[in-house]
């Protein structure tokens, strides 16, 4: 997986089986992972979080990550994964699930096309991390205060 998100050459490994256990059964109630096993092996899996919708006063469900190993791919793992997590979207009383795909990734594109309503073209998204992550929350309460509820 790795490999897949271009990761494999900065140094970075993926965690061991045991230590992946251990974060998935430490992760907060509204955060998930739904696994896909076959054979015995994990073959995929969706990570999920429960947000604040707030205008709407209710919880919307947020898919982090969808991943279906390539020798899996096109088989209904995919699927099966995003019917689940519409499920626990559902169970949670979440009045949307959302996700985001990388523009390059024709085949994510086309799954998630073939499975969703409709592409939010009047979104973009956005991302901090490492420096510029660390720069913005040096800043943090200099502005005025803000109080974690």
């Amino acid at each position: 997986m790795l490999t897949f998100y271009g990761a494999d050459h900065t140094g970075q490994t993926a965690p061991a089986v045991a230590d992946l256990g251990r974060f998935i059964s430490s992760l907060a109630p509204q955060e998930g992972v739904l696994v896909a096993v076959r054979d015995d092996s994990v073959v995929g899996f969706a990570a999920y979080c429960q947000y604040p919708a707030l205008p709407m006063g209710r919880h919307g469900l947020f898919l982090l990550d969808l991943f279906v190993r390539r020798a899996h791919r096109r088989s209904g793992i995919g699927r099966a994964l995003i019917r689940g997590l519409a499920q626990v979207a559902v169970d949670l009383g979440a009045i949307h699930l959302d996700w985001t795909a990388d523009q390059w990734n024709d085949g994510s594109l086309g799954f998630y096309r073939a499975v969703s309503e409709t592409d939010q073209v009047d979104k973009v998204y956005h991302r901090l991390s490492g420096d510029a992550l660390k720069r913005l929350a040096a800043r943090a309460g200099r502005d005025g205060e803000v109080e974690r509820s």
